[in-house]
């Protein structure tokens, strides 16, 4: 059998688009070229103040580095904004054992695929000679950033090229993200009246551009024009849409891997780039959409000349893509059916609901992943002015028309759709995972030395498939990326692979770690698989591997891999619990008071003071097991803090602590003293009590005017606010607290509906 490429993918952060694009593209191509890929989210290397411990995912390059792997694609851009140059050759020249390959940046004489710089070029050139501007300003990254540096030479060049002089004072330096909104602001609000258009080096400060146009009474592609770089999903939905350039970072991602296998064979190895496209909407000033057409349709003369130019213009760059081919040939169809309709000379029924029906066909058949959403709006506008050429019955043209506009609003309603579906999608995934940390809760926390089905199945139903747990056994507690040292070897603790739960005696149980990833253990299959660090603040216990659908990889940082750091944790504390109990035989009396310490700190929330899951699950269950209780009233109150997110985003971590601890507060302040109240999610809470003569009404307000008093007095600059789901039931034996909080859960999210999404007060 051939030997199957093994290729390790550094990106910087699952929650990052950039990143998840490149993993995407990497993805598919590791697919179609039949190799491993191993994903390693190690953030940024040496910093990110809003995570304190991002040190603790940085130590993922040492896995990364071992001998399993055949090449090592580094996302150093993104990795690397906040090390030099010199910093990242160092880390990057650790890497004996493979070719090395890096996405964006350039690392020394490491070989690099970037995007090219043509669709910046077509930007600039637009603005000057379809707008005729000649004040322009640029909106840098970090200087720090090989792309910042050379979109700012794209820009510099721009000048030269049309004769235009370069002002230094037009030209400010972002980061990148919407955290330049404040230096973005201070530049409009200085420069705004002198400039004409401003390009920015990517969308997401276009985006904060847009807010601060706003505060200035300025109107996006009238008073001042905007452009941007990447194409992100938020560049066409805003007011006017951005133009940018089209970036296909999923392109970047699939071109790195297939050339950097041709490399690993010797084939290639050189500067290689990704093409860039100029997208003209909106933002930069008013479009000539029916000229353009009409240079177009210059040769155009019969139905057949125009379905070849749509073939040519929107079609044919996606046709050898089997997985799109089945979509376009329905969609080419569709659209010479509407042709021929609007050119007949007969009178003939024309049924828009049953064309409309088709369209609709065509969007769910995937027509939106071959075509973009600007695209799709471009060919029904291309059709519609075809059929205005080609249609002599003014009625038939009339119904035409009515079709086409129908159209553009079916493409806006399913995309949307699509965003609904994407949130239920993911309740959902949050409930399953839910279910198995319940499991493991209520099971206790053998699951590490006994692997039951339970648990196997429980994983199904959160769609991990291939499953690893290695843990180096040793009381490695670390403060920064340097101190870490990958230990000789790492236990298999658990173990799924297609065969089913790897059941395995102690002493079978150790791998080497310079093989974690191509051992005895996995299987001959080719798989993808996602790689977390399992730690606890300072504590280092080892790593998770698990194979996932991409569209879940957004839960393994939000909830799968801190749940299983959390219950590894529980898993130490315990075995540390039976050592005691073993070496203090002889003093029973100190033994029990630490075994109740230790039995009690795995049912409390650290951060809030109150209960965890199993401490509220263990405290209903007591509850509904006693017959006084029998047909007692009560409640059970799931609660959420809004936007947290939001919050740990633009003010750190520390004051998402500081809002979840005041939603706890405020349950307490508002609840019986014999009220269970747990922490069982980052930003969710639960409560459990017997009804004292509250009403839903009365504690919906008591809560409401609690967090009002907070938001009043507390100084801070954004908004503390929840979400609750208010469940009574009556106390029963058969209850299960789990089917009781999912309730309470339904009808939180029932309340969360049109709260408000911004933050800041």
């Amino acid at each position: 059998m051939a030997h199957r490429s093994n290729v390790a993918l550094l990106v910087s952060h699952l929650d990052n688009e950039f990143s998840r694009e490149i993993i995407v593209g990497a993805n598919r191509a590791a697919q179609d070229f039949d190799s491993n890929l191993v994903i390693f989210p190690v953030r940024f290397v040496k910093g990110d103040v809003s995570d304190p411990y991002c040190y603790q995912h940085n130590t993922l390059i040492r896995y990364a580095n071992c001998r399993d792997f055949d090449l090592v694609i580094v996302e150093a851009g993104t990795i690397g904004t906040f090390v030099n140059d010199d910093e990242m050759y160092d880390i990057l020249s650790d890497f004996h054992h493979a070719k090395v390959l890096t996405i964006a940046k350039r690392v020394g004489d490491f070989p690099r695929m970037m995007f090219n710089t043509k669709g910046m070029e077509e930007e600039f050139d637009h603005l000057v000679s379809h707008h005729h501007y000649r004040n322009i300003g640029f909106v840098s990254g970090p200087l720090t950033s090989d792309d910042a540096v050379e979109r700012l030479e794209v820009y510099k060049n721009g000048l030269k090229r049309h004769g235009l002089e370069y002002n230094p004072f037009w030209v400010v330096e972002g980061d990148f993200s919407d955290r330049s909104i404040g230096v973005i602001r201070e530049f409009m609000t200085a420069h705004a009246m002198e400039l004409d258009a401003i390009m920015f080096a990517n969308d997401k400060m276009a985006m904060c551009a847009y807010d601060v146009a706003r505060e200035m009474g300025l109107q996006v592609g009238k008073d001042i024009a905007f452009c941007g770089f990447d194409d992100i999903q938020d560049a066409m939905v805003c007011d006017p849409p951005l133009s940018t350039v089209h970036a296909d970072s999923q392109a970047l991602g699939y071109q790195a891997l297939r050339d950097g296998l041709l490399m690993v064979e010797g084939y290639k190895d050189e500067l290689l780039t990704v093409d860039t496209v100029f997208l003209d909407r909106s933002s930069c000033g008013e479009r000539n959409f029916d000229a353009e057409k009409l240079r177009e349709f210059e040769n155009v003369c019969t139905n057949a000349d125009f379905l070849d130019l749509i073939y040519n213009r929107f079609i044919s760059e996606n046709w050898d893509d089997s997985g799109y081919q089945q979509v376009l040939t329905e969609t080419l169809a569709y659209i010479r059916e509407v042709v021929e309709l609007a050119s007949k000379n007969e009178e003939f029924f024309f049924d828009r609901e049953s064309m409309k029906e088709k369209f609709h066909q065509l969007m769910l058949h995937g027509i939106l992943k071959a075509i973009s959403i600007d695209e799709l709006n471009r060919l029904v506008d291309y059709v519609s002015t075809w059929t205005k050429k080609t249609c002599r019955d003014p009625k038939r043209f009339a119904e035409i028309q009515r079709l086409m506009f129908s159209h553009c609003k079916q493409i806006v309603i399913f995309n949307f759709q699509q965003s609904f579906t994407s949130e239920a999608k993911q309740r959902s995934y949050l409930r399953g995972m839910n279910h198995l940390m319940n499991s493991l809760f209520l099971n206790g926390f053998d699951f590490l030395d006994n692997t039951s089905k339970s648990v196997s199945d429980d994983l199904d139903r959160i769609g991990v498939g291939d499953c690893f747990i290695y843990l180096h056994g040793e009381d490695i507690r670390i403060s920064n990326y340097e101190q870490f040292r990958l230990p000789y070897s790492h236990r298999l603790r658990l173990g799924r692979n297609e065969n089913g739960v790897i059941s395995l005696e102690p002493e079978n149980q150790t791998v080497n770690s310079a093989f974690l990833f191509s051992n005895k253990f996995i299987s001959e299959k080719r798989k993808t698989l996602l790689v977390g660090t399992l730690f606890l603040a300072e504590e280092h216990f080892g790593i998770l591997c698990a194979e996932m659908d991409p569209e879940h990889y957004y839960f393994f940082n939000l909830s799968v891999r801190p749940q299983f750091s959390f219950l590894v944790k529980l898993y130490t504390m315990q075995n540390k619990q039976r050592e005691m109990m073993d070496v203090l035989k002889q003093t029973l009396g100190d033994v029990q008071i630490e075994k109740n310490r230790l039995d009690q700190i795995t049912k409390e929330d650290t951060l809030t003071g109150e209960s965890n899951l199993r401490g509220l699950y263990e405290a209903f269950n007591k509850a509904k097991d006693a017959e006084e209780n029998q047909g007692k009233e009560c409640v059970m109150i799931f609660c959420d803090l809004n936007n947290l997110k939001l919050i740990n985003d633009n003010y750190g971590h520390e004051e998402g602590n500081y809002a979840i601890c005041k939603i706890a507060e405020s349950l307490r302040s508002n609840l019986p003293n014999d009220a269970v109240i747990a922490r069982i999610g980052g930003d969710e809470l639960v409560a459990f009590a017997f009804m004292k003569h509250k009403t839903e009404l009365l504690f919906r307000d008591s809560i409401r005017r609690y967090l009002s008093r907070e938001n009043m007095l507390n100084g801070k600059k954004y908004w503390i606010e929840s979400s609750i789901g208010y469940f009574e039931f009556l106390m029963d034996k058969a209850l299960e607290p789990g089917d009781v909080v999912n309730e309470a859960d339904i009808l939180m999210y029932a309340d969360k509906k049109g709260k408000r999404k911004k933050i800041q007060k």
